[in-house]
């Protein structure tokens, strides 16, 4: 079932312009809590996240699942979520982040700032010099909120 719904929840979403970031499906069967977070290159405002879940509850409403009780929320993973796909990086340009990599089958932690991306290459300054990471070897990537 999971399934079926994260399927049709993501066309749902990719049809609005946003990326299904992740869906947690909680509760029972009979009274399930669907918590969805959209992202997308661009900001998400709540006007996106009402927008996107009108249509998921008329898809919810008119489907053959037959729910007659749920409750379903739509956000934005906001920036205490890792980020987990390229896309999210080019927005987050200028920002300071943590960063969890692997190189040369070594772990290693920066927190440093992302002054660009090349491709799938990305650069933090960090100790006043430019680190390049390939995304496929980033393990976690967290902005870190400053004040």
């Amino acid at each position: 079932m999971k399934e079926n719904i994260e399927s049709e929840f993501n066309r749902i979403i990719e049809q609005s312009g946003f990326h299904l970031f992740e869906l947690i499906i909680r509760g029972s069967l009979f009274k399930p809590v669907f918590e969805v977070f959209i992202d997308s290159e661009k900001p998400v405002s709540a006007n996106d996240c009402a927008d996107v879940s009108r249509k998921i509850l008329e898809f919810l409403d008119n489907e053959k699942f037959n729910f007659k009780d749920y409750r379903l929320d739509v956000s934005s993973p906001g920036v205490d979520r890792p980020l987990k796909f390229l896309w999210q990086f080019p927005k987050n340009i200028g920002r300071n982040f943590e960063i969890g990599f692997k190189q040369n089958s070594e772990d290693k932690r920066i927190k440093g700032k992302l002054v660009k991306l090349d491709n799938e290459k990305l650069v933090f300054e960090f100790n006043n010099t430019n680190t390049e990471i390939e995304f496929n070897e980033i393990i976690s990537a967290k902005v870190l909120i400053s004040f």
